[in-house]
């Protein structure tokens, strides 16, 4: 996550004052790239205000501008285009970045503007302010419906967002910082409440702060010896701050690929040495911050590129979701008319009881109820009954039976279809969870597979071409496989087909199975034999039942396990689907960090 130190860096570092900015371009809709021609050479700045990657920086990765400009950056050309870039600021220890411009106005005069460039996740935008400090246009417009605070909209004062009593470490001294820490509730997690209260610090710098005084980067204030400690460890970055020692770093993971291949690929980036997860990640001196950034964002935009091929997937099984849930609510609603059969019963035993009443061509009778309580004069409730004239009083009473006959015989069939329809609904829910989990093309080949064995495509679908071009059938790839910290073996799926071989095939009678609950997600397999795995092995497997689960954002997951024995196939049921019994469960949270230490290297 880009901070307040890692900004102030790029800009030191791009030296963008007596640049001029040559041409304009929005490939993206909240992108925007400068041509500079400067002191340097030329450059090509890049200006994001992306949600989940804000940043400003010297770029050469390649973009592919639209045939037709957006209104935005159409209106940038008009006033930006030959502007000279005279200064830049970081006001207010933020996020923000200003830069300061001589151009012309529509009419050849000089002028002055400031393009601002707020780079703070989902409140990140791209703003530009004339020489009277009025917002002459931005990249996102911002009323006080969506913001009663603050509005950014043409034709107002700007104003820079507050920091909401947040501490600037250039300015705070020890002691200040020794305060703030201390007023610090006992149960506060030490990461939330540095990103809380201290203005430089990202997630990673604040959980590292936590690492350094304590040991665990996850941990909360009462768990630290003394609090002098975290405030000697905020201090000591603060002036390394200050005097400027830093430098770019990536963390790099290493991942085993389903073709068993190690994968290594940038996982974050710092400004500071990161030490919190020991040998799990390496970290690597980058030669600029901005090489830092193209490297970094090259992989997230690899990984963007590999949702859009799982898009005509996740379109087919949205597809087929959406029709079941208009199939299932016909056939609640035909349930729910079912139930009304009582009444033709009672409108044949009526006419029978009536017969000697009735004759042919009668549209409808009123018919005494025999059934119900007669009044203190002897005399029985009269009941409306519709008739059809065409039918003798007979068949009219037949016509009755029947339809209560036939409704009878729906209710039941409905409720059939109806379960096993919310089972199909499960199903799909299922495979809906593993494309936001899919990272390579083999997975995503073997989902396809998958959805063409339940008869959700072709079967040709989910089959490359071999040799002759032919299709072949593709082997099921290996689960994904971890080491407990006491060295139980843990299997987990990575979609249904494998959730199917741990469950029903691998499994022994004696292992332990696990799985999210009530949510989609993979089945997880403690492989202990008659061994009883010890209370850590259990939640560590639990977490990674969690983690890879639909509710792998939450804060805390529900979790079942069980004996395998005591977990069996779905009647009917699609690939994978399985019911359990004598279960017990477990509160944990996902932990991403946890899960990637157990994976089996």
């Amino acid at each position: 996550m880009l901070d307040t130190v890692f900004l102030g860096e790029l800009l030191r570092e791009m030296r963008l004052p007596g640049s001029r900015i040559n041409k304009i371009n929005q490939p993206e809709r909240d992108e925007i790239f400068f041509t500079l021609y400067g002191p340097t050479g030329s450059h090509r700045l890049l200006l994001s205000a992306n949600a989940s990657a804000p940043r400003l920086q010297y770029t050469d990765a390649p973009r592919e501008n639209p045939q037709q400009a957006p209104m935005f950056c159409m209106f940038l050309r008009k006033y930006l285009t030959g502007a000279l870039i005279t200064e830049v600021r970081q006001p207010g220890g933020d996020r923000i970045a200003e830069l300061h411009l001589d151009c012309t106005d529509e009419f050849g005069y000089p002028s002055h503007r400031r393009l601002i460039a707020e780079l703070m996740g989902r409140y990140s935008n791209i703003i530009l302010v004339d020489d009277e400090g009025r917002i002459m246009e931005c990249l996102k417009r911002v009323d006080a419906s969506m913001s009663p605070s603050r509005q950014v909209m043409p034709g107002l004062f700007y104003r820079y967002p507050t920091l909401q009593g947040k501490l600037s470490l250039d300015e705070s001294s020890d002691e200040v910082i020794f305060d703030r820490i201390r007023e610090a509730p006992e149960d506060a997690v030490i990461e939330k409440y540095l990103l809380d209260h201290f203005a430089w610090l990202s997630p990673i710098t604040c959980r590292e702060a936590a690492h350094l005084a304590c040991g665990d980067s996850g941990a909360r204030i009462r768990e630290l010896p003394e609090r002098e400690a975290l405030s000697r460890v905020i201090a000591e970055m603060a002036e390394r701050i200050r005097r400027g020692d830093t430098a770019p770093y990536l963390l790099y993971e290493t991942r085993v690929d389903t073709e068993g291949r190690h994968i290594r690929k940038p996982a974050d980036f710092s400004y500071l040495p990161i030490a919190q997860y020991g040998s799990l990640r390496e970290l690597v001196p980058a030669e600029s911050y901005c090489a830092l950034l193209d490297e970094f964002y090259s992989v997230r935009e690899a990984i963007g590129h590999m949702q859009q091929r799982t898009a005509a997937v996740r379109k087919s099984v949205k597809g087929a979701r959406s029709r079941l849930v208009q199939k299932l609510e016909a056939q609640r609603r035909e349930l729910s008319q079912s139930q009304g059969r009582e009444e033709f019963r009672r409108a044949g035993d009526l006419i029978t009881s009536s017969l000697y009443l009735l004759e042919r061509g009668m549209s409808k009778a009123a018919l005494p109820d025999y059934e119900a309580m007669p009044d203190e004069n002897g005399q029985y409730p009269m009941v409306e009954v519709k008739l059809d004239p065409q039918l003798s009083p007979q068949d009219n009473a037949q016509r009755y039976y029947k339809q209560y006959r036939r409704a009878k015989n729906a209710e039941a069939m409905l409720h059939e279809l109806i379960a096993r329809g919310e089972r199909e609904l499960i199903y799909l829910d299922s495979v809906a969870d593993e494309l936001t989990r899919a990272v390579s093309e083999r997975e995503l080949t073997e989902i396809k597979a998958e959805l063409s064995e339940n008869g959700y495509a072709s079967q040709r679908w989910g089959q490359p071409k071999g040799k002759g071009g032919k299709r072949q059938k593709l082997p099921t790839l290996k689960p994904m496989e971890f080491v407990s910290s006491s060295g139980y073996p843990i299997l987990a799926g990575r979609n249904n087909r494998q959730n199917e071989q741990i469950s029903l095939k691998i499994a022994g009678k004696s292992d332990i199975w696990l799985h999210a609950q009530k949510v989609p997600g993979s089945h997880v397999l403690i492989q202990c034999g008659n061994a009883v795995p010890d209370d850590r092995t259990l939640e560590e497997a639990a977490i990674i039942a969690a983690y890879h689960s639909a509710a792998r954002d939450n804060g805390t997951v529900v979790v079942d396990y069980t004996k395998a024995r005591h977990v069996r196939r779905q009647p009917e049921g699609k690939t994978g689907m399985v019911f359990y019994q004598e279960y017990q469960t477990l509160i944990v949270q996902p932990d991403q960090a946890l899960v990637e230490r157990l994976t089996k290297k």
